[in-house]
């Protein structure tokens, strides 16, 4: 696996995005699922 160092923080950035992203989701359907 090769690591380029220019866009491995942005890929960070955009991973961590996505993670958010999901979690949010997630969170979101529970709640609904709650109500």
């Amino acid at each position: 696996m090769i690591i380029d160092v220019n866009h491995q923080s942005s890929d960070a950035l955009t991973f961590d995005r996505v993670l958010v992203l999901k979690i949010a989701s997630m969170t979101t359907k529970v709640n609904n699922q709650l109500q």
